[in-house]
């Protein structure tokens, strides 16, 4: 599987979209009510929506699949996987897809859409021509993130982190990137002002960036052991990785750890205010980009193709299962 999914023919690509399509064929029959974290932005959205069902869940399954074509042009932009390699698509399919309760209309398929867009221009502050725009971009959309699930703001530690590593010496860069976090969130506080909720709603507002130590579990147990050995794989690849950085080329060390940093703080920001499962999709954009990575470097797959076999056998039979209940 490794092998066959290490090129980027065209045979590749529709057997990956084969594979959502039919992870999503429940929904598609039988549309449920988009969900997320129920954030002032979210709650609009969530009421129009609900109305039409069916054009809901084609909207978001657009965005989950222009994500993980996204992701793959990422990956081979910054020569994270190659130059010819769909594995960061099956990756992210399979990190996202092993719980049902993910492939639904929810708004962490937005959210990891916008963050994929953040990655991208964090990965591009070296080029120093650019540096204080890109910086600008990832603050503005991480502050629109932010709109969506409020405790994102904190990965604004990730952007300076990256201009450090990029060593990005010009203090503009740094305030630009502030500057990009703050004008969304400056647009929400007019808003709450203009319609007399000001003080009410800032104050909600805070309170979500107070850290909430509840852990929950919605996930069905099967579900729920083959996405922790996932994790588990993404873990074991990501300290393999920290310990072979210094053997990259420069500008790819840099961006796998920052790549490494974004998980990091993902997971932090996941424990710390984990208020809906749907927020452990989140770390499936870097986990994914780690495992593909070193897959191409793993020198006897055998083992590692059983286990993404049986994998993505489960997640079929899961999601073909759930469409049997329904009926």
């Amino acid at each position: 599987m490794i092998k066959f999914f290490s090129k980027s023919y065209f045979s590749r690509y529709a057997w990956l979209l084969a594979l959502v399509v039919l992870c999503w064929l429940p929904q598609f029959i039988h549309p449920g009510n988009v969900t997320g974290y129920q954030s002032f932005i979210f709650s609009g959205i969530q009421s129009a929506l609900n109305q039409v069902p069916y054009i809901s869940v084609i909207l978001t399954f657009l965005v989950y699949v222009f994500s993980i074509f996204f992701i793959n042009v990422i990956s081979i932009e910054h020569h994270i996987s190659g130059k010819v390699n769909t594995l960061p698509i099956l990756m992210y399919i399979l990190y996202t897809a092993t719980s049902s309760m993910f492939f639904v209309s929810n708004s962490f398929i937005w959210i990891g859409l916008i963050l994929l867009f953040m990655l991208r221009y964090c990965f591009s502050l070296y080029q120093s021509e650019s540096s204080i725009k890109n910086a600008f971009n990832a603050g503005f959309l991480l502050g629109v993130a932010s709109y969506f699930y409020p405790p994102l703001v904190y990965l604004f530690l990730l952007i300076w982190l990256a201009l450090m590593l990029h060593r990005v010496n010009t203090w503009r860069a740094y305030v630009s990137s502030l500057l990009g976090l703050l004008a969304p969130l400056a647009f929400l506080l007019i808003w709450f002002f203009l319609t007399d909720q000001f003080i009410s709603s800032t104050t909600a507002l805070l309170s979500e960036l107070v850290p909430v130590f509840i852990l929950k579990v919605d996930a069905s147990w099967p579900e729920l052991v083959v996405f922790t050995l996932m994790i588990l794989l993404g873990v074991i690849f990501s300290v393999q990785l920290s310990s072979s950085l210094s053997e990259k080329s420069i500008n790819l060390r840099r961006n796998l750890f920052i790549t490494l940093l974004f998980f990091y703080i993902l997971i932090a920001i996941i424990i710390f205010y984990n208020k809906m499962t749907l927020a452990w999709m989140l770390p499936g954009i870097p986990l994914a980009i780690i495992t593909a990575h070193q897959l191409v470097l793993v020198k006897k797959p055998k083992w590692i193709n059983i286990f993404l076999i049986l994998v993505v056998l489960f997640v079929i039979g899961n999601h073909l299962m759930m469409l049997l209940n329904v009926n």
